[in-house]
């Protein structure tokens, strides 16, 4: 009999990460994919995914819309919420031997709480990691603590997982799914990201991702104001900007992108790029500048640079690509200063990616194709 495994999405950005998986587990003999598709994905504010998805060739087996109307300040609760009350509808109908989920955002979470509660092993993929600015951080141990399969993309990730009481047995390291898409994606070229896309690149180019740091204590508003006022002072560049996910905030960064792109030029906005637009826009830019864990995950992988501004991923492993500094106009300056350095240019011809191993996704499809789950479900807190 096939194995069912239920992989559930909820951002594009996962999204993006967990596809060569579902390529792998598609074409397996071993394996029935059972895909599910929640969140973001479902949002003409957030570019409604679900149809980059489906383009993709995925048979989406069930839709979980978690959206709330008003922008409360507990709307992420009520959203998880209904979150565990859908999933958990479309987990009973579907019966998955094995759920597999990516991640750390509160739509992963409803997902591993609704099978946790249907007591249906869970498979995670990027725990054990740190990111002291952002809710996130939480997030991503409690479903470490409800999974019985773990993933890992560095060697330290997967001991502080063992530190956190899970048996070494079902925790494996096998490297960055995002560094493996990085180092193996066919880019487009400057010119045809240009056509394709409608913009002019210049003799500088940034790409700027920016979400709200959950935890800080200034406001979204404050922190993205503080990001533009530093970049619509430079000249002769092409500056691209995505939209924020859908963390508290997002409302009031998205108003303020719209309004930095109406009042310069060569400024662009975009809901959503898609892996490969976005890391050809990438090569193609002298950094990616935010708080995008793409920007210290992925984007090594492409030798190109990146400017990481606060402490929303503060605490991950970095290589010295990346530039920290924090969410004031004066840093921010700064580090664009260092940037353009000859000094830190030379850098950048030998970036070595930490989390990057070989055949990530063909590892993970082998391991849920094969592992033995017989009564995994019953976890022990193991001592060291």
């Amino acid at each position: 009999m096939m194995r069912k495994i239920c992989v559930i999405t909820g951002s594009r950005s996962e999204y993006f990460l967990l596809k060569p998986v579902l390529t792998h587990l598609q074409e397996s003999s071993k394996v029935e994919l059972q895909l599910l598709v929640t969140g973001n994905h479902l949002s003409a504010k957030f570019g409604n995914t679900l149809k980059d998805i489906e383009n993709d060739g995925f048979l989406v087996r069930g839709k979980v819309d978690i959206a709330v109307e008003d922008e409360s300040a507990d709307y992420v609760n009520k959203s998880i919420a209904l979150g565990v009350s859908g999933i958990s509808g479309q987990l009973l109908a579907l019966r998955p031997d094995i759920v597999l989920i990516l991640g750390d955002r509160y739509e992963i979470l409803a997902a591993a709480i609704a099978a946790l509660t249907l007591r249906m092993p869970i498979a995670h993929i990027h725990g054990g990691e740190k990111t002291i600015g952002a809710m996130d951080d939480s997030i991503r141990h409690a479903i470490t603590k409800m999974s019985s399969i773990h993933f890992t993309s560095h060697e330290s990730y997967k001991n502080r997982i063992i530190q956190m009481g899970e048996a070494a047995e079902h925790v494996y390291m096998v490297g960055s799914l995002g560094a493996e898409i990085a180092s193996t994606t066919d880019l487009f070229t400057k010119e045809e990201l240009e056509a394709d896309l409608g913009l002019r690149f210049s003799k500088k180019n940034l790409l700027v991702t920016f979400h709200p740091e959950t935890l800080s204590n200034d406001s979204p508003l404050e922190q993205i104001t503080n990001l533009l006022k530093s970049l619509e002072v430079m000249k002769d560049t092409t500056i691209v900007l995505t939209f924020p996910n859908a963390d508290e905030g997002n409302a009031e960064i998205i108003k303020t992108l719209n309004v930095f792109v109406e009042q310069g030029k060569r400024r662009y906005l975009y809901k959503s790029l898609g892996i490969n637009r976005y890391l050809s826009v990438a090569k193609v830019c002298d950094a990616v500048i935010g708080n995008s864990s793409s920007g210290v995950i992925e984007i090594p992988s492409i030798g190109v640079a990146t400017i990481n501004v606060g402490m929303r991923q503060e605490g991950r492993i970095m290589p010295n690509s990346v530039i920290n500094c924090a969410i004031n106009e004066n840093e921010i300056s700064k580090a664009l200063d260092r940037l353009y350095s000859p000094e830190f240019q030379s850098t950048l011809d030998n970036i070595t990616n930490p989390l990057a191993q070989k055949d990530t996704a063909k590892t993970i499809t082998s391991i849920l194709e094969s592992k033995n789950i017989e009564h995994i479900i019953f976890k022990d807190f193991v001592d060291l």
